[in-house]
């Protein structure tokens, strides 16, 4: 995958998730209120696929303050868009 910024094409990281663990040289795992789970299920498979799990009785909201279980990925700190 590639994002274009300025006209300039920089490489993003593609990943289908079909290792049997996530990427860590790729993805950086953000779990602000704790206890979440990142697995893959299906690996090796065409059906390979990333599983987020919290556990319940603590918010995991997304807006004010950003408490969700999130994968990351380093991109330009700016505007870019994604063909994919």
């Amino acid at each position: 995958m590639t994002i274009v910024v300025g006209g300039a094409a920089v490489p993003l990281t593609s990943d289908d998730f079909n290792s049997p663990k996530v990427n860590s040289s790729v993805w950086t795992a953000v779990d602000p209120a704790g206890g979440g789970k990142f697995e893959t299920i299906g690996a090796g498979t065409g059906n390979a696929h990333l599983r987020i799990t919290v556990p319940s009785g603590r918010s995991h909201d997304a807006w004010n303050p950003n408490e969700s279980l999130r994968l990351l990925q380093s991109a330009p700190d700016q505007d870019f868009e994604v063909e994919a």
